[in-house]
């Protein structure tokens, strides 16, 4: 199983060397939105509007995975109250599109728990709940198995079956300016009910 202190932000992603996302907190552990940008792409200026949604970002965090064995990742929404995802993407998604449309993914909105799966024979959301901001949310991809599960605060919260095979990585996506994600340690889990 893969081991929290290998999680990092990509470092090196567009995001960060454009001003887009900036990391900060322990060993770089916080990723924030910065800046918004239009629908166009184009970065507001000083005193517009910067509260126009754009979710044409994705944050990928390293290292990849191949489609083998189980990987958890912990994570907790440290500002913001506007939809925030974090999920399963393609490694090959682009750092400049919506976390919803990269391929063979599953996604968690941190603000009202809408569970997302999308793969290239359908797409199905639903609403399993809120989540409270200091609430830490734990995901385990299993590729023998091809289960995901998602806890919240210790607790079995949505799952699915079918994840095909392929390469991806962990990621983040926001709407919005000042929302942040810090990768954190995974805490205590209870068992998924059988």
């Amino acid at each position: 199983m893969s081991l929290v202190a290998e999680w990092k932000w990509d470092a090196k992603s567009p995001l960060i060397t454009t001003g887009l996302y900036e990391l900060s907190g322990p060993k770089g552990s916080i990723a924030t939105k910065m800046l918004a940008f239009d629908e166009n792409g184009e970065r507001y200026e000083e005193g517009e509007d910067e509260e126009e949604e754009n979710y044409d970002n994705t944050m990928m965090i390293d290292p990849v995975m191949e489609s083998s064995g189980v990987h958890m990742i912990s994570f907790k929404r440290i500002s913001g109250d506007m939809a925030t995802s974090f999920g399963l993407v393609d490694s090959s998604a682009q750092w400049n599109a919506d976390i919803d449309v990269a391929s063979s993914y599953f996604s968690l909105d941190l603000v009202n728990g809408l569970f997302g799966q999308v793969n290239s024979n359908f797409i199905h959301f639903e609403m399993v709940g809120d989540i409270a901001r200091d609430d830490v949310t734990t995901m385990m991809v299993d590729f023998e198995a091809t289960t995901f599960k998602i806890w919240i605060a210790g607790e079995p919260y949505a799952s699915c079956t079918g994840v095909p095979k392929g390469s991806y990585c962990w990621a983040f996506c926001s709407g919005y300016k000042d929302q942040s994600v810090q990768i954190v340690p995974t805490p205590e889990l209870k068992d998924w009910p059988a």
